[in-house]
């Protein structure tokens, strides 16, 4: 699978096995809402990830620096949209049907999420990647649209997975039921 808009950060130039299993094992854990990539190598690592558990998901939505749940949610849009083409799956199909709404910002995010939620999220493994987020100096989310947002897909119980980037850990509100496994590299 190619996984643009990844950069090659100061880590290694490709994960080791030992690197990759651990994260793999998180993620594949139906108890975990996902991981994070922390440190040198984090982007490398994360397409790595991609490749291997890309296969298992049904779509992978990959949104580099966001700044709000919009972006996200325009990038779902996008990712579904070109996922349900490329299956030749009909217009009627919930991914080429829920593009527009979840494009729709005169409805707040957490409805349009909701739509998500209960229209994909419930049926179907999508994994969410969210590459170097904007922090604030405490380490959360700067936006805190995108940080309920994350927060939301982590805890979704179906079996979607988050998996989040950041030269330090970002602060995430998480369900003790549904953690985040942070990865330092």
């Amino acid at each position: 699978m190619n996984c643009p808009g990844y950069v090659v950060d100061s880590g290694p130039a490709a994960p080791s096995d030992d690197d990759l299993r651990p994260v793999l094992r998180s993620l594949g854990e139906p108890a975990n809402g996902g991981v994070q990539l922390i440190g040198p190598g984090r982007h490398v690592l994360a397409a790595a990830l991609v490749r291997a558990f890309g296969p298992r998901a049904a779509a992978v939505v990959r949104v580099r620096h966001p700044a709000s749940a919009d972006q996200v949610l325009d990038a779902a849009a996008d990712t579904f949209v070109e996922a349900a083409r490329t299956a030749g799956l009909p217009e009627a199909h919930p991914w080429h049907a829920l593009a527009a709404p979840l494009r729709n910002r005169a409805h707040p995010w957490p409805a349009r999420f909701q739509l998500l939620s209960v229209h994909v999220l419930a049926k179907w493994p999508v994994l969410l990647v969210v590459d170097d987020p904007r922090l604030t100096d405490a380490g959360a989310l700067h936006d805190t649209g995108l940080a309920a947002l994350a927060a939301a897909w982590v805890h979704d119980p179906g079996p979607g997975r988050v998996v989040l980037t950041g030269a330090v850990p970002i602060a995430l509100t998480t369900n003790p039921h549904r953690p985040v496994r942070v990865h330092h590299l």
